[in-house]
């Protein structure tokens, strides 16, 4: 289960943004009662 967004979640969405060529990733986390959401750029 995921509390929060880590360094660790970041990482492995930059790379998948450096794999795919894409530019823009959103993570997202639905745990807490607030939407915690971090925007990632390659």
């Amino acid at each position: 289960m995921i509390w929060r967004i880590t360094d660790n979640d970041i990482k492995q969405a930059l790379r998948y943004l450096k794999t795919t060529n894409l530019r823009l990733a959103i993570i997202a986390n639905f745990k807490h009662k607030r939407l915690e959401y971090r925007r990632v750029l390659n």
